[in-house]
């Protein structure tokens, strides 16, 4: 992201001293500018953006929101790379991640990846930010088509988001805190004509909720992975079975367990352990 705004501003680093709210994700140093854009050099920014369909952010990569803002008051609130197709980003990446990622995408966006940063702990600045782009995405990028989202969503709010997004192909989600989303979430999604590769986590489902009846029922669904503890894992297949009409799958993955839990799941039963590759 770096060369592109130098073709604005001049950017300098300042090493992170720590004790700026704004700036304690930020591992080493924040690229920041004081300058004015004139009307020329944004317009030469805006020329070349036109030319930029993927963009990757690192976690390292830590700008000024500033410089953000003001790009998006020169562009009148357009999105900054219109024909941008591709993002994939850590949201530690910036002090208002949401601010800076909405600012980009517009209509052309087709996939959005948000990694986790494993070696930092999650903070509920992050985790509202996540929420911020996910309930954003209808209104800003109604054609997206692949959404992988590798850090933990902590709410239920953006469920209706989501179900916005009718062109939705591919679906990752590896954490939701929230005990109460998945029912909510299996019955928005259903309605997607387009969906064809789901990833779920288990990690909070609760197998002692009464799940709502799915009345859709996935038309175009062929993956589907739930990652978890592997006991949920055929618990939730048996609850989903009761409670939606059959889907077309052609890829089912779930949990299993080790060779270990299958010796203590099995000791008192007849009937023989499933067969488990690699175990």
């Amino acid at each position: 992201m770096t060369p592109l705004l130098s073709l604005v501003f001049t950017l300098t680093t300042t090493e992170n001293p720590g004790n700026h709210e704004y700036e304690t994700r930020c591992a080493e140093a924040l690229w920041r500018s004081n300058d004015s854009p004139t009307q020329q050099v944004l317009r030469r920014f805006a020329h070349f953006a036109m030319f930029v369909e993927r963009i990757s952010i690192p976690h390292p990569e830590c700008i000024d929101p500033t410089l953000f803002l003001i790009l998006s008051e020169a562009s009148a609130g357009e999105p900054l790379l219109p024909m941008l197709r591709e993002i994939r980003c850590s949201c530690t990446v910036s002090p208002f991640f949401d601010t800076t990622i909405l600012s980009l995408v517009g209509p052309a966006l087709r996939q959005l990846i948000i990694f986790e940063e494993p070696r930092l702990l999650e903070t509920a600045v992050e985790a509202h930010a996540v929420r911020r782009i996910l309930c954003g995405l209808p209104s800003k990028a109604p054609a997206l088509q692949d959404l992988r989202i590798y850090h933990r969503i902590r709410d239920v709010s953006p469920i209706s988001s989501i179900g916005q997004l009718r062109g939705l192909r591919t679906l990752r989600i590896k954490s939701w805190s929230e005990a109460s989303w998945f029912a909510p979430l299996m019955s928005v999604l259903a309605k997607l004509e387009h969906l064809r590769d789901l990833v779920l986590p288990l990690d909070h489902w609760d197998a002692n909720t009464t799940e709502t009846p799915i009345t859709d029922s996935f038309p175009q669904l062929r993956r589907l992975k739930l990652d978890g503890l592997w006991y949920k894992g055929a618990l939730c297949i048996g609850s989903m079975a009761s409670n939606m009409p059959p889907a077309r799958l052609e890829y089912l993955e779930i949990p299993v367990p080790s060779s270990t839990a299958l010796r203590r799941t099995t000791a008192h039963s007849k009937t023989s352990s499933p067969h488990v590759p690699g175990h």
